[in-house]
């Protein structure tokens, strides 16, 4: 059986329940403010009278983080961010966590090898402290240029496991699709779907940009351990899910 859900940003979490209906399975998208707010027992509580067992991921918070800043302080609260999502996921007994490798594309390769020096320990926690509490640690591509970070990471971290977004391989890479899903076909598990026109990350429903959704999704058409997460308008969700669903079943 194929496993859909539908992304929703914590912020918004009253309104778009009420649009889903009951039986969709939830990942739900933190950002800074909210990671501290969900990590008190209080919101904890809400959160699990609100959606009860359909949490299925934890989205960690990402904009304004760099895990591999030169600056002591922006890596340190960087990484405290992210620890305190899996924290939020291992208390909401959450067993996937999707991050972002925070990594800006603009470097020359001096600076892409300082900052992979400099995020190696905060990898190494993040990556540690998911497996210590059972959850799988999933690493999204985002603004990256190509595959090379995620074929370092991969090598390095036998416990890591990929969020392929395909939006931003639409938006962001110079590498095509087929670079990921061939290379790391044994490493995704969770697929981020939206479309855009290929100038910015735009997340519109699908078939409204350029993305040839159902060339790329038919590659995993027979993985049947991927979960297909969309990253759609929740409003629209019953207009993207049955697209979805006629490509893949």
């Amino acid at each position: 059986m194929i496993k859909y859900s539908q992304t929703i940003r914590y912020k918004n979490l009253n309104k778009n329940l009420e649009t889903l209906n009951n039986n969709i399975l939830i990942e739900l998208m933190l950002d800074a403010n909210a990671t501290d707010k969900l990590n008190t027992n209080k919101h904890l509580k809400k959160i699990k009278k609100l959606c009860g067992e359909r949490i299925v991921c934890i989205h960690s918070a990402s904009h304004s983080l760099d895990l591999g800043s030169k600056d002591d302080f922006i890596r340190e609260y960087s990484l405290n961010k992210v620890l305190g999502g899996i924290k939020i996921a291992k208390k909401l007994g959450v067993c996937e966590f999707v991050f972002h490798t925070t990594c800006m594309p603009f470097m020359p390769e001096a600076g892409f090898n300082n900052w992979l020096k400099l995020s190696k320990p905060s990898f190494d926690r993040i990556i540690n402290k998911c497996v210590k509490n059972n959850i799988i640690p999933l690493i999204e591509n985002t603004y990256e240029k190509n595959s090379i970070l995620f074929d370092i990471l991969f090598d390095k971290y036998k416990e890591l496991y990929m969020c392929f977004d395909i939006g931003h391989v639409n938006c962001f890479s110079k590498a095509g699709y087929d670079d990921y899903i061939e290379k790391f076909s044994n490493k995704i598990k969770v697929v981020h779907i939206h479309d855009n026109t290929g100038e910015e990350d735009s997340h519109l429903d699908l078939l409204k940009g350029n993305i040839k959704i159902e060339n790329i999704l038919i590659k995993f058409k027979n993985h049947k351990q991927i979960r297909f997460n969309l990253e759609t308008n929740v409003d629209n969700f019953q207009y993207n899910e049955k697209i979805l669903k006629e490509i893949l079943n």
